[in-house]
């Protein structure tokens, strides 16, 4: 009885245990760590340095948004040529190489024509959208549908995790000149090249981390499916809410008096939440159903921008990042894991991955440009309020249309 009982645990243990080693795991979970870093540092001190080189608004405007346009226009199709691509690491290495030599190369641009500069920016942007695709990719081909919600949830902690640490050190090279911020999101590039070739490759499935091949069907009979459109417009919605509504309250918090500090305190707090948010998300999408978390997460965005509405102080405004922090944390663990179910066995995994981050993105730009306008004209009592209505509206949409995607037989615990 007692050998029975213990293969019995054994069994158990080992359908918890991920398929993949440890070492590759942990590899996975530092390439998030640098490759959030290498994003989140250099886009924050853009402005300045080309401000510092005598640039003008217009012309720093569309420099920023250069990298943000490549990503636009590349990611979807990024996500298509990665389900078919061979030696994953390899390709995530050299983007995060390419990436950061950019980055690393702009100091010494920015004094002459503006072009270079322009197109340095636009070449980061196209490594760049590969990370989206390639890190969902990978996460899945290492350890299957049966532990991708703790996995991704993991890589996502990591991911805030890094950005925290990534401004921290920005924060303290920056004293001795602005152009060394550059030069570390050159180091954090290298990292995270070396972190990707430490996954063992005889660990990845090719065809699992696509989602597998066991029905595959052509990409547009996919987008036909009704539940992909409400994941798609969902995420869409939430985001044109989100990426819109930070940056004026942003300005807000300036012009209630808060300082540069405050604006820092506001980026730590909503990056710091994150991480604990992003750790629990995996497990619970696993025990508690996809649509009843990633239902709280959108709903809580909704939550955030009314609260904005009221809050008048910016040290409130600073505590009230951490529910800011809830719903980006949870959709990004969510999309990886509901992409995943809808595409099993399509071979489309990584091209959903990318075609609704496109879809995210083009909403967050739109959403701005319209934020803008609207503040400008109406102020911004009535553009966080409206941001708040799209939030809600994005809630109602998954809750009302979204079935339950986990499968009858995955894991609950």
């Amino acid at each position: 009885m007692a050998e029975r009982w213990t293969t019995a645990r054994q069994a158990i243990v080992r359908r918890r245990r991920p398929p993949a080693s440890a070492r590759s795991r942990y590899a996975l979970d530092a390439v998030n760590f640098f490759l959030a870093g290498l994003t989140g540092i250099g886009a924050p001190f853009l402005s300045d340095l080309l401000r510092d080189a005598g640039w003008t608004y217009g012309s720093i405007g569309m420099a920023v948004a250069m990298p943000g346009v490549a990503v636009g226009l590349l990611q979807a199709f990024a996500g298509f040529y990665l389900d078919r691509a061979r030696h994953a690491r390899v390709i995530l290495a050299a983007a995060s190489v390419a990436v950061g030599a950019c980055y690393a190369l702009l100091p010494s641009l920015v004094h002459g024509a503006h072009f270079g500069v322009y197109a340095t920016l636009f070449g980061s942007g196209l490594g760049q959208a590969l990370f989206g695709p390639l890190l969902a990719g990978l996460a899945l081909g290492l350890v299957g549908h049966a532990h991708i919600n703790r996995t991704a949830g993991a890589n996502q902690a990591f991911c805030s995790l890094g950005d925290v640490a990534a401004a921290l050190v920005a924060l303290l090279i920056i004293q001795r000149g602005i152009e060394g911020v550059f030069y570390l999101v050159g180091v954090f590039a290298t990292l995270a090249a070396a972190s990707a070739l430490l996954i063992k490759d005889q660990e990845l499935d090719r065809d699992r981390a696509a989602g597998g091949t066991e029905k595959p069907v052509p990409f547009r009979v996919l987008l036909r499916d009704w539940r992909v459109l409400v994941l798609m417009a969902s995420a869409m919605l939430f985001h044109t809410a989100y990426a819109s509504a930070f940056p004026f309250v942003v300005l807000r918090a300036r012009q209630a008096g808060g300082s540069d500090t405050t604006v820092a305190e506001m980026i730590f707090v909503t990056q710091g939440f994150m991480v604990p948010v992003a750790s629990v998300t995996g497990p619970l999408l696993g025990a508690l159903g996809r649509k009843p978390v990633l239902g709280f997460g959108l709903v809580s965005l909704a939550v955030y921008l009314l609260t904005c509405v009221f809050v008048q102080s910016p040290g409130a405004l600073v505590g009230v990042q951490a529910l800011g922090s809830v719903g980006p944390g949870v959709l990004a663990v969510a999309l990886v894991v509901i992409c995943a179910d809808l595409t099993r066995g399509t071979g489309h995994f990584q091209a959903l991955i990318g075609t609704t981050r496109t879809a995210m993105v083009a909403g967050g730009v739109a959403g701005t440009f319209a934020t803008g306008f609207v503040v400008g004209r109406l102020g911004y009592w009535i553009a966080i309020g409206a941001l708040a209505w799209i939030a809600a509206a994005s809630a109602l949409l998954f809750l009302v249309a979204m079935p339950e995607t986990r499968p009858a037989t995955a894991p609950r615990s």
